[in-house]
């Protein structure tokens, strides 16, 4: 009927390895004696029906065609084989956590705010340290006089100062200053007997407040403030580190049901393959049709499509779990798919309602963040209530001084007279421990603004304030108790999705196996075996969608709890040392 021979292997992967390849005529077959004369399928679209004109010279083409079969899939399964072994690398999940949370940026950057927060403390703290005040100086003055009590028409002076002082503040509110002075001085003035004249003084003044900024608990709000955002600071990286391990723990059961979709997109392949072959085996031995052949093929190619898919999944998966990880070009995960250590089965114990609500209203870093805020508005408020007060200070100062100079004697009025202290620089402090000076005061200093309106509006201001977290507590009280019931509901109703999708896998799998020897005895055709191999693939990925999220709803239920950290044995490190070698 048809004087040579184009032949179309209906395979797809045997068609990419004979495309091109012409085979002789039949003449020339008959003549060479070779190893086939052929099969050709023709549809004839204009009469709508198949014409099969087909006969094996030799069995040879029936092995070669099995064979290069048999090696796509082959080649098919070693590189899966590869991909999934050769280009893997194993993480753990409390590996993938610890190494998330050394290595995110984002979580090193919060965790740097707690030694900023400690700093703060020394700032505010700082202003109960002694302050030392030290000044020198040097004066000389020559100033024309009427003034008949000098030598001659002009005042001569001249003289050089020494001044140390310590001041502090205490947490009772009491200010003082010890102040030492010393100098040496020389003039032209008649009367002055001393020539040149060394003075020492030493002198304590407190200001002690009675009413407002009096007493400990007042003047260290500040400070307890600092500590309270230090304590805050800790527990807001705590969460974060939580969400950080919770999100990593999510992708890492997404990345888990990944690649067991994929595991069965590529079984439900071979499926498909192994059906495929059988069919041109029988359709060689003239037991099926050709549809059977070209169905069977069919269902390759379009899970063929779904295993790339699948494939496609895995790898975005992976990325984003190296994302969380901050595995960067320099590491050799790199370039790299993460692989799992896959889904364990739904037999894990998660705690009770009661006792999951309990835990997280004592545990969740948001709610102690929020009390310890509260507290932090109670201290300002009792601060503000103290500034409404007036300002009554106690003021007391006392001191001594001592002089000594070189004698000079005077002639005034034709009197002469001399100096009572004589000596050198020394003899003043002598002078100044023996009592010859002193000095001392007391007395109350009263302060009050008009209306006081600033301190006013500053206390009802820390009030909104207060009022406004206590808000914030109940609301976020709501959404963790919600959050907690949602992630108890999803855990309880993934189990049972769990128990229910295993009893359709095996059900499913009984169905195709009873179908396949349907199909052996002819009583069953490719089609109905190919939907129930998908029936079987979906019930299978079905299983695995529902034990990935009952995994992830454990893990959102312990994050809602808190305690998702302790549940893998990690304790977070925020020490100074720690701090600093995790610099980024």
């Amino acid at each position: 009927m048809l004087s040579s021979r184009k032949t179309k292997i209906l395979t797809t992967d045997i068609h990419r390895v004979f495309r091109g390849l012409k085979f002789a005529p039949d003449a020339d077959i008959g003549e060479k004696d070779s190893f086939c004369s052929g099969t050709i399928y023709i549809l004839n679209r204009k009469e709508e029906a198949f014409i099969v004109i087909y006969h094996v010279h030799l069995m040879v083409k029936t092995a070669l065609v099995i064979s290069v079969s048999v090696f796509v899939a082959v080649f098919h399964a070693a590189s899966y084989s590869c991909e999934a072994n050769c280009l893997h690398t194993l993480v753990k999940l409390d590996q993938a956590i610890l190494r998330g949370i050394e290595s995110n940026f984002e979580l090193k950057a919060e965790k740097l705010v707690i030694p900023q927060s400690r700093e703060n403390i020394v700032i505010e703290a700082a202003r109960f340290d002694p302050t030392v005040r030290l000044g020198v100086s040097a004066e000389d003055q020559k100033n024309p006089t009427s003034v008949v009590f000098y030598k001659n028409e002009y005042s001569l002076s001249e003289q050089y100062a020494a001044t140390a002082a310590v001041d502090k503040i205490y947490e009772t509110g009491l200010q003082a200053r010890l102040n030492f002075e010393t100098s040496r001085s020389e003039n032209n003035f008649l009367t002055d007997t001393l020539d040149p004249q060394y003075r020492t003084v030493l002198v304590l003044n407190l200001t002690q407040p009675i009413l407002r900024d009096f007493g400990v608990d007042i003047n260290t709000t500040h400070v307890q403030v600092s500590e309270n955002l230090l304590r805050q600071s800790f527990l807001k990286y705590s969460d974060a580190a939580r969400l950080l391990a919770q999100a990593i723990e999510l992708a890492y059961h997404d990345l888990a049901s990944a690649e067991a979709v994929l595991k069965y997109r590529t079984e439900s392949r071979e499926l498909a393959k192994k059906l495929m072959i059988a069919n041109r085996q029988r359709l060689e031995k003239k037991l099926v049709s050709v549809t059977e052949v070209t169905e069977a093929q069919t269902a390759v190619s379009d899970r063929d499509e779904k295993l790339i898919l699948a494939r496609q999944q895995m790898e975005i998966l992976s990325n984003r779990l190296k994302d969380l990880l901050e595995i960067g070009p320099d590491d050799p995960l790199f370039h790299k798919l993460i692989r799992t250590e896959g889904l364990l089965g739904a037999h894990k114990a998660y705690p009770a309602i009661d006792q999951a609500l309990a835990t997280a209203m004592k545990e969740r870093e948001g709610l102690k963040q929020l009390r310890i805020g509260i507290d932090s508005q109670e201290l300002m408020i009792a601060f503000f209530k103290n500034q409404k007060l007036p300002r009554v200070d106690l003021v007391a100062s006392a001191g001594v001084s001592g002089l000594s100079g070189g004698d000079r004697p005077v002639n005034l009025f034709g009197t002469s007279r001399s100096s009572a202290f004589e000596g050198n620089y020394a003899d003043s402090y002598s002078s100044m421990t023996e009592d010859d000076g002193y000095q001392w005061s007391a007395g109350l200093r009263f302060e009050y603004p008009i209306g006081n309106k600033a301190a006013r509006s500053r206390l009802v201001r820390e009030k909104y304030e207060k009022q406004k977290l206590k808000y914030l507590l109940k609301r976020t009280k709501g959404k963790i108790r919600t959050e907690v019931k949602n992630a108890f509901v999803s855990v309880t109703r993934s189990r049972q999705r769990v128990k229910e999708t295993e009893t359709f896998v095996e059900l499913a799998q009984t169905t195709l196996a009873q179908e396949t020897r349907r199909l052996k005895e002819g009583l069953s055709d490719t089609f109905h075996i190919l939907d129930y191999q998908e029936k079987v693939i979906d019930a299978k990925i079905r299983y695995v969608f529902a034990l990935a999220d009952f995994h992830k709803s454990v893990a959102a239920l312990y994050g809602a709890m808190g305690t998702n950290l302790e549940r893998q044995n990690i304790r977070l490190e925020t020490d100074d040392t720690s701090i600093e070698r995790n610099f980024p």
